[in-house]
């Protein structure tokens, strides 16, 4: 059976009573002799007998690793991807690769992303954000693997940046009714933060503007 490996398989029986053996009809044996009982698809027991099972073979098994891979659509699903292109069976174009290689890959994905929200392409910006968040995350996992930094890392200060600078979401003390304080609040949240201070109650004072995350 192509893409199958048979291998033979030790099952101990241990009862007074006779038991279908895998696969009826395909003949097992013991000590030597066969003992299967084709008109019952039975065998006596208190044997040990050597049964023939068919197992995918290793290209089988990656083929349905993708195969569950692309069922199951998710961040996670990502991961494995990405560990998997990475891992020393992977593909050694993507094992080649070094943080400092990827800088021209994301700029070229962000332009993409950038093109396509322009051009009001939802269908083309579907894909292309996937291609972004796959660099990213590319970058990420080489990043990890080159021993730079932890993915875990990552998502802890994004975290801990996003709902400190979102103390109107979050119940802080800053409060925000309108998106000019909130642009306000984010200024000044930026400068506490890079000082190691808790924000006070009430908006800050700095100049509006477009918010960033940096």
């Amino acid at each position: 059976m192509a893409g199958y490996r048979t291998i033979f398989i030790y099952i101990i029986y241990v009862s007074n009573k006779e038991l279908p053996i895998p696969h009826a009809g395909t003949p097992c044996f013991s000590m030597g002799r066969f003992f299967f009982n084709p008109q019952t698809g039975k065998a006596p027991l208190n044997h040990v007998i050597l049964a023939p099972m068919n197992f995918p073979d290793e290209r089988e098994q990656r083929r349905r690793f993708g195969e569950t891979l692309k069922s199951e659509p998710s961040f996670d699903s990502l991961l494995k991807l990405i560990d998997t292109l990475l891992s020393e069976n992977g593909c050694p174009w993507d094992r080649s690769r070094k943080v400092e290689d990827c800088p021209k890959y994301l700029e070229s994905e962000l332009a993409e992303v950038i093109d396509a929200i322009k051009r009001g392409d939802d269908a083309n910006l579907e894909e292309e954000l996937g291609d972004l968040i796959f660099m990213t995350t590319f970058t990420a996992k080489l990043a990890e693997k080159e021993g730079r930094l932890r993915l875990k890392g990552i998502f802890e200060r994004i975290l801990n940046k996003m709902v400190f600078r979102h103390p109107h979401v979050f119940g802080g003390e800053m409060e925000a009714s309108s998106s000019e304080q909130v642009i306000d609040n984010w200024r000044e949240l930026k400068i506490l933060e890079k000082e190691g201070k808790e924000p006070q109650n009430g908006a800050g004072d700095i100049a509006g503007g477009e918010l960033d995350s940096g």
